[in-house]
């Protein structure tokens, strides 16, 4: 029997990206000013920055709905499909909660599994699991491919405004003040649970990039194959630094993307961050 995925966009695949891949994506909710829009659908990155810098009240997002998540699992099970949905991290998210109560009308059909990431990471792991699921893998195959924990995954990244993060309450309050400090430029990790936390901290957000890549060197260890994403908020020339500064550092040669984040993320870390995530293959 076939195995489908079911993803929120968190993982930064668009939904044309999604159906090539024979992937479903559930679009995260970015709410701006009085409008309600579906990730990668109904806004593109470009107008969501524009957008950034005229409306009053920042964008904010919201988790698909039950609802949401429970059409798209009929769709696949109506078609004699079994079911991995993965979402965005529940320390960071209600996706997961609204995914696993829309699951319940379908027992052993559809498995939720949480990603304990988001973004780039997050797409490193589910094309691991597509992979298995094309290849005629069983369900109990592709939710391990995708696990964040078999794959050593890894998520770093220097963001020069940590108020993005802050007013959403992801980042925790002391965090928040120091990085609003003058002066302190805050390196960030997705914690092994999927929250977000310290680093390392600098003088400068230049620092901060070469902190990022000291630190997924250190947290790579000995690892011989890896494929790693550097993803960025609108800020391309970073990115390319990061990817200068990350080949001089590596101890054996990788596979390295880069990737501009999706409307979601950038609503929640706010234009200029820049990150460096892998996977152990």
């Amino acid at each position: 029997m076939a195995v489908s995925l079911v993803l929120d966009s968190t993982a930064d695949i668009t939904p044309d990206d999604g159906r090539a891949l024979g992937v479903e994506i559930v679009p995260i909710i970015v709410v701006v000013g009085e409008q309600r829009l579906r990730d990668g659908i109904d806004i593109e990155r470009a107008a969501l920055y524009r957008r950034m810098e005229t409306v009053k009240d920042p964008p904010t997002t919201e988790p698909p709905t039950v609802k949401s998540f429970a059409d798209a699992f009929k769709r696949q099970v109506d078609l004699g499909n079994d079911v991995v949905a993965m979402t965005v991290a529940a320390a960071l998210s209600g996706s997961y909660a609204n995914a696993v109560e829309a699951a319940k009308p379908f027992g052993s059909k559809v498995r939720v599994v949480d990603s304990k990431s988001a973004s780039a990471l997050f797409r490193l792991q589910a094309m691991e699991a597509i992979a298995v699921a094309r290849a005629g893998g069983d369900a109990d195959a592709v939710a391990l491919a995708g696990d964040r924990k078999r794959l050593h995954g890894q998520a770093f990244f220097a963001i020069p405004d940590v108020s993005f993060l802050g007013r959403t309450g992801r980042l925790a309050r002391p965090l928040v003040a120091l990085g609003g400090m003058m002066g302190v430029s805050l390196v960030l990790r997705v914690a092994d649970d999927g929250s977000i936390g310290l680093a390392g901290q600098s003088r400068s957000f230049e620092r901060s990039q070469e902190i990022t890549v000291d630190q997924v060197v250190r947290a790579l260890g000995d690892e011989k194959r890896v494929k790693i994403t550097i993803a960025h908020a609108n800020a391309p020339a970073s990115a390319a630094t990061l990817e200068a500064l990350l080949r001089t550092r590596l101890r054996e040669p990788a596979e390295i993307a880069t990737a501009e984040v999706g409307t979601v993320i950038a609503v929640n870390i706010g234009p200029g961050a820049v990150g460096i995530c892998a996977i152990a293959t």
